[in-house]
């Protein structure tokens, strides 16, 4: 009888699982191509990994850097957590100023 109970409690221990906010898909723009996010919130990697998947012709070792606003600019590392908003942009590059 204490078998049909565990199914039960184990139930109850995934619940904690359960908390928090629940992932906002969000479409943002890399390289003014259009990419579709699982969420609103993502590391500089987890864009780029994105991005790439979505056939962007970038590589995970590429600098992100995000487009704010009145021109100005922040880089974005590997393990940056971003906010993410239909409106955000982003550049990825391979560094070299000069290509």
């Amino acid at each position: 009888m204490s078998q049909t109970d565990q199914p039960s409690s184990h139930i109850a221990t995934d619940d904690s699982r359960g908390h928090g906010p629940k992932p906002k898909p969000t479409t943002i723009h890399v390289n003014e191509k259009r990419v579709h996010m699982p969420d609103d919130h993502a590391t500089g990697l987890q864009i780029k990994q994105h991005a790439i998947s979505e056939g962007l012709n970038i590589q995970v070792d590429f600098e992100l850097v995000e487009e704010l606003e009145n021109g100005r600019t922040k880089n974005v590392g590997n393990d940056d957590e971003v906010k993410l908003k239909e409106t955000s942009r982003f550049l990825a590059n391979d560094g070299d100023e000069n290509s």
